[in-house]
């Protein structure tokens, strides 16, 4: 384990970034709008570890879990966080920072090269004890989430938004950090912009040339955004407030396991992908209609902050919206005041992260357990209403609410079809993508999922290429990945000079591995401008495992697979229980003909992933190529047990029992797989394979006639229909 070595004891120094000049000046002038900022949980978002600041029992206070043992102590000024290595021994850890308010609170630790840690272990605040933000077994230490690792590393994954003025200081070679930053918290510039500008207007308040400011009217709600989502920063500083949001980040789309596929809250995204999705954002609402931006505290309570817009009056800065009496049950149908009566119980779903932190959906929907009946997800009537199911709430809401949305079509059936590879899935997805009525990061969503359908939807989809939508660009151009050469670069070249930064680069990523003379030639030097952009954003977050998977894949394109080996079993040590780079590693070695070395790495995943679906799969897979048939079938078994809803998975495991000689056990693993997909062509026509290899040539020509009234442009039906006539064939 990485010690706190005596040189990291100390703070690292704040330096202001170009053109910050710290809330310590606009205080001077701003008194009321500084003082309602004060002991907000802004303010608290990074204090320096004091008596005051420092909430924690820190007065010989202990935790333990599984094996995880920690205690805390003070010395003089100074908090003391100790760890209880696996050799036995105690390592010391000095406090430097603490880390917000409510509901809970953490706190960071000084490690070698300037990495500054968040501890697992945090405060609980309200109920003022320890835990871990971890529960179950103790993490090990190769695993991402340990708290020496990349998960819970300040500089990488908080600072951004924890500070003002940040600058990350990577070096991208050795992985260590110089971070430096203007404000300790998110002060009046982390909004606003850099005040030097505006600092040098109020001296010269007749000046015309404006205030100063780089955040301009109408942009307030991607200056929120720049904390308040999932994204992935392009950069190693802090966004100034007022550029474009994808100028810096990319935000995180409606993906498997971070959204359910109708686009609600799952893992911890925060709040501006789920906004993207409401009705509320397409109207024009904005964070400060609810938000007071200065306390960043609700402008009122309970439902009377809904009913300032949402009532019989209404509200004039929104003249779309319908005037009526919501707050009453003769709408939510509850005993006025109980919990079935507040809007957001019906209208925000709350999902708890972090273990004590409530959050709030803020897709503002109205609920759906008609899509709960069909795609599994949930919804606030049976949040409540445990003891029932979600053919119950919708029965009950068609009933109530019989003009109501229920059974209106939904983006969600499209992303569960796309993420279940059903058949049909690439032209509903397309349909979505190309839908101007549906919220864009559904549509960008869409894109996203299309890619692995080939060239066809790259075509159907190159008119959103010129989409006044940045995020609707970017996913038409990384679409155009398998697009036949000529065309995509004719396609991308114009978006080499897109005014947006995330577009340049998501052109110039797909245009790496151009020849410089296959590119027209004013296409030349915006090329390389986008591709120098492109090398940048990676440098800046080279010390994070995901980078390093780009930098494989950049490598790959760019026809240097050894680099591209290296830079995954980079991403593996930062995080040896990442799935993806396990997966990719042996893919890459067994592309280069090492297939026992695949072999290998597939067991040293599974050793840290026992339960990967995944890595089971593709272990099985690789063992059946090799000729290890019985091994092979044993570990597509496991894989088919670990992922329920995987007909792909049960397809491969039918074929390879059939090859073994078991008719009945493939035809059942077979007639699996179907349940899941049931108009996928290649499924049905491996039902009908196998019926023809049973001599039910009868029930294998329903199933050809079935391939080809439903597909009829695909080759399957014609060839099953001649597989049966080889078998009747004396």
């Amino acid at each position: 384990m990485p010690s706190s070595n005596t040189a990291a004891q100390n703070n690292p120094p704040a330096a202001n970034a170009p053109g910050y000049v710290t809330t310590a000046v606009c205080a001077g002038c701003h008194v009321e709008e500084h003082a309602e900022w004060q002991d907000s949980h802004h303010d608290w978002a990074l204090k320096e570890a004091t008596e005051k600041t420092v909430l924690g029992d820190f007065n010989g206070g202990s935790f333990e879990q599984q094996g995880e043992v920690w205690r805390f102590s003070r010395r003089g000024d100074n908090f003391i966080a100790e760890s209880h290595g696996d050799d036995g021994t105690w390592v010391e850890h000095k406090v430097l920072y603490s880390v917000g308010v409510a509901p809970l609170q953490q706190y960071l630790v000084m490690l070698d090269g300037g990495r500054l840690q968040a501890l697992t272990v945090a405060w609980d605040v309200q109920a003022e004890r320890w835990f871990h933000l971890y529960p179950g077994p103790k993490v090990a230490e190769g695993d991402g989430l340990h708290w020496t690792r990349t998960f819970n590393n300040w500089n990488s994954r908080c600072a951004d938004c924890h500070s003002t003025g940040y600058i990350k200081g990577l070096d991208p070679r050795g992985g260590t950090f110089d971070s430096r930053w203007s404000d300790l918290n998110v002060g009046c510039e982390s909004c606003h912009g850099p005040g030097e500008a505006h600092v040098a207007w109020a001296q010269k308040p007749d000046d015309t040339t404006g205030r100063g400011f780089t955040a301009k009217p109408g942009n307030e709600i991607e200056v929120c955004a720049a904390c308040h989502a999932r994204r992935q920063a392009l950069g190693a500083e802090s966004r100034p407030a007022g550029a474009p949001f994808l100028d810096h980040f990319v935000p995180a789309l409606l993906r498997e396991g971070l959204y359910h596929a109708d686009g609600q809250i799952l893992d911890e995204v925060y709040v501006y992908g789920s906004f993207l999705q409401s009705r509320m954002y397409a109207k024009g609402v904005t964070c400060s209609n609810c938000h007071a931006p200065h306390t960043a505290r609700l402008k009122a309570e309970g439902n009377a902050l809904c009913t300032a817009c949402h009532s019989p009056t209404g509200n004039d800065a929104f003249p779309s919206l319908r005037n009526a009496l919501y707050d009453s049950p003769d709408h939510h149908f509850h005993e006025a005041g109980s919990d079935g009566a507040a809007c957001v119980n019906c209208h925000m779903a709350e999902r708890t992260y972090m273990i004590v932190d409530p959050r709030r959906d803020h897709s503002f929907r109205v609920p759906r357990p008609d899509l709960s009946a069909a795609l599994g997800t949930p919804n606030t009537c049976t949040d409540c209403h445990m003891d029932k199911d979600p053919a119950w709430a919708a029965a009950e809401l068609e009933r109530r609410f019989p003009t109501g949305r229920s059974g209106e079509p939904h983006f969600g059936k499209a992303l569960a079809a796309g993420r279940r590879s059903e058949g049909g899935a690439e032209s509903t997805l397309l349909s979505l993508a190309l839908d101007e009525a549906q919220p864009v990061i559904a549509r960008a969503t869409a894109l996203d999922l299309l890619r692995g359908y080939g060239p066809s939807p790259a075509e159907a989809a190159a008119a959103l290429l010129s989409h006044k939508a940045p995020l609707l660009r970017r996913g038409a151009a990384l679409l155009q990945e398998s697009a036949a050469g000529e065309r995509r670069i004719d396609r991308l070249a114009p978006l080499l000079e897109d005014p947006i930064r995330a577009v340049r680069i998501a052109a110039a990523r797909l245009l790496i591995d151009v020849p410089d003379l296959a590119f027209p030639a004013q296409a030349v030097l915006p090329f390389e401008k986008a591709a120098a952009e492109y090398r940048t954003s990676l440098l800046a977050s080279a010390d994070l495992p995901e980078t390093q998977m780009n930098l494989a894949a950049l490598a790959l394109r760019t026809g240097y697979p050894q680099a591209a080996e290296a830079a995954v079993k980079r991403a593996l040590a930062l995080n040896g229980h990442f799935e993806d780079a396990w997966l990719r590693l042996g893919e890459l070695q067994h592309s280069r003909s090492r297939g026992a070395a695949a072999v290998e790495t597939f067991r040293s995943g599974l050793t840290a992933l026992p339960d990967s679906g995944r890595l089971h799969a593709a272990l099985g897979l690789l063992q059946i190529e090799r000729g290890a048939l019985a091994e092979g079938i044993s570990e597509l078994k496991t894989a088919a047990d670990l992922r329920p809803g995987d007909a792909r998975l049960r397809y491969n495991l039918a074929l390879a029992l059939s090859r073994s000689n078991q008719p009945q056990a493939a035809e059942k693993r077979m007639r699996e797989a179907l349940s899941l997909a049931p108009d996928d062509p290649e499924m049905l026509y491996g039902l009908g394979f196998l019926l023809v290899e049973q001599g039910r040539t009868g029930e294998a020509s329903e199933i050809a006639r079935q391939l080809r009234r439903l597909h009829p442009q695909r080759l399957e039906g014609p060839a099953l229909v001649d597989e049966i006539g080889r078998r009747r064939s004396p």
